[in-house]
């Protein structure tokens, strides 16, 4: 009788045991769901703000370039607002590649 007893009760506790980690699993992997979906936008965050450091980096860079060469002040005036000197002509024409990608 002790064997049966001892097989069943064994019987019981795989039972409960198996219970418990099927109720742990159920109510846990919502929450290890979310986790990976926050560990995910975290990287991403992380991998945006690398960028926006990288571009930080530059444009400090051409800000300073412009606070001390006339030189770059001159180039950039020429390059985005088409400045020239009194004695020089600015010539203006169309990229093909522009055109093609506008297609």
């Amino acid at each position: 009788m002790a064997k049966g007893q001892n097989s069943s009760s064994a019987v019981v506790w795989l039972i409960i045991v198996l219970s418990l980690t099927a109720a742990g699993i159920f109510f846990l992997w919502p929450v290890y769901k979310d986790l990976r979906g926050r560990r995910q936008e975290l990287q991403r965050t992380r991998d945006e703000l690398a960028a926006k450091r990288e571009q930080q980096i530059i444009l400090n860079r051409k800000v300073r370039n412009l606070q001390r060469s006339p030189e770059a002040v001159e180039s950039a005036a020429r390059e985005r607002f088409g400045y020239a000197r009194p004695d020089e002509e600015v010539w203006y024409y169309d990229d093909p590649q522009k055109k093609d990608r506008k297609k």
